[in-house]
């Protein structure tokens, strides 16, 4: 079968591309962007390089029973190797909450070990200490102890921390913006950059936008729809072949093709 047809316009004038089937496969995606390239002469061409920063939030917070192991923690390590042949320099971006380290049974204990083990083999970002939503918070003092503390428990533990960027349990607090949080993030962090898949709205995510307040970058946040609760393929919302779907031409896959940064 023939997925593209090219009319050179000898007839009219006019070159023209024609797709059979629609946009669903996930090759009829880059030969679209690419014929919008051809047929436009390069007015319509979006670059090839792509900044993709992979953020795995609630290190230490599930409940015992969900968490990692040190066998999770060794595959990950060896996902990201394989990953940083292809990208190079590439390293998961794990956001923690020291309250909840230990926090398992004994084999996931030993997972949280593993992690620490391993702590220079990853990026790391604060997730505040206790996972509690900012936007709950009130005083400036409660704010502090919050961010001190996962600071405190990085030093403890040689977490090679990186405060200029954090994100917010829930993305609370980022938008609707809480001025609390972002002024103790700046005085207590120098942070410069959060993210948050709630600007302007959660739906439709290819609408997401980032923003600029207090002077902190607010990137557009993405998800693949796995979060703390979902540890096995076949527990995915709605099924694997959902998760496949976004991968293979769906919208985790136009997500990465579709955005330069």
């Amino acid at each position: 079968y023939v997925s593209v047809i090219l009319d050179k316009g000898k007839l009219d004038g006019i070159k023209k591309v024609y797709f059979g089937n629609g946009l669903n496969f996930w090759l009829h995606r880059l030969l679209f962007i690419d014929g919008l390239d051809f047929l436009s002469d390069g007015a319509i061409k979006r670059p090839l390089d792509r900044w993709i920063l992979v953020d795995i939030d609630d290190i230490f917070v599930g409940k015992t029973g969900i968490r990692m192991t040190r066998d999770d923690v060794q595959a990950m390590i060896s996902v990201q190797q394989s990953i940083s042949e292809r990208v190079p320099g590439f390293k998961f971006n794990l956001g923690f909450s020291g309250f909840y380290y230990l926090h398992g049974n004994k084999q996931e204990s030993g997972g949280d070990q593993e992690l620490i083990a391993n702590a220079d083999k990853f990026w790391w970002f604060s997730h505040m200490y206790s996972h509690r939503k900012p936007h709950r918070i009130a005083t400036l003092e409660t704010m502090r102890t919050e961010l001190m503390q996962n600071l405190d428990f990085a030093k403890r533990y040689g977490i090679p921390l990186n405060t200029s960027y954090a994100v917010a349990p829930h993305h609370s607090g980022v938008y609707p913006t809480h001025d609390l949080l972002y002024d103790s993030w700046k005085r207590y962090y120098g942070l410069t950059v959060t993210s948050t898949e709630e600007y302007p709205h959660f739906n439709p995510p290819h609408h997401r936008r980032g923003f600029i307040y207090k002077g902190i970058k607010v990137l557009p946040r993405q998800t693949c729809g796995l979060y703390t609760k979902t540890i096995r393929l076949k527990e995915y919302p709605k099924g694997p072949k959902r998760l496949e779907h976004s991968i293979y031409g769906g919208e985790l896959f136009q997500t990465v093709i579709n955005n330069p940064v």
